[in-house]
């Protein structure tokens, strides 16, 4: 890949507490045409990351250890409010709340296929 197209790709980071499901995520990212830039395994990382990285996605589980994605979701806001914020979880009344509690998208997380399809929509819509 060209150096200058590298450079354009959207920047993403991941957050979940479970390295096999950040991994996935990862090559789906990857897969989009994404630059990952950070993983985080708890909300309290994945906040810092976005305020030092300045990412263009968030890809945030909601069931964390300590703070919530829930809890984390009006922080990443706040901390980069031009960030999108994909939620992926698979309880059906945590995707529910995270769009109140500020998030842009949701998916099922055991839905990969359209967490693949979502995130192309919106790696997309960054060009």
């Amino acid at each position: 890949m060209d150096v200058q197209a590298a450079d354009r790709r959207p920047r993403a980071v991941v957050c979940d507490d479970d390295g096999i499901a950040r991994r996935v995520v990862r090559h789906l990212l990857d897969d989009s045409g994404y630059e990952v830039v950070g993983e985080a395994a708890n909300a309290v990382e994945i906040i810092a990351l976005v305020d030092h990285l300045a990412p263009q996605v968030v890809i945030l589980d909601m069931a964390l250890n300590g703070m919530s994605g829930m809890d984390a979701i009006p922080l990443l806001r706040e901390a980069a409010p031009d960030t999108i914020v994909v939620v992926y979880s698979a309880f059906d009344d945590l995707r529910h709340h995270a769009l109140s509690a500020g998030a842009h998208h949701v998916v099922d997380k055991l839905d990969t296929a359209q967490l693949g399809e979502l995130l192309r929509k919106v790696g997309a819509d960054l060009d």
